[in-house]
This record gives structure tokens, C-alpha cells and sequence, in this order.
């Protein structure tokens, strides 16, 4: 049987131009990959800075 887990945690996104942008993120760890943590960022988070 695997596990999954979901924490809820705070981060803060480095830009170019030296600003920190707080955002919420998820920690997700599954028991199938015991070595592996995943940040799942919102849906609004995006790498170009236009929303999604």
C-alpha cells in the first residue's frame, strides 16, 4: 500500500531582478518514491510571470 502526504507550506520565489515573492506551495511525498518531495505551486504561479 502506498502513502501519500500533502503539507501546506509557505515559500518565497526568487526573481531576476532580486525580488521575493511569497506564494503558498504543497510538499508532496508518496511512499513509491521514498526520495523524492515534490512543491506543487498553485495554479497562478507561473515561470513567466503571466497568468495561466
Amino acid at each position: 500500500m502506498h502513502v501519500c502526504l500533502d503539507t501546506p507550506v509557505g515559500a518565497r520565489l526568487c526573481t531576476p531582478d532580486g525580488q521575493e515573492i511569497a506564494t503558498p506551495v504543497t510538499l508532496r511525498h508518496s511512499s513509491a518514491d521514498p526520495d523524492t518531495v515534490r512543491l506543487a505551486f498553485p495554479p497562478h504561479v507561473t515561470l513567466d510571470g503571466r497568468a495561466a
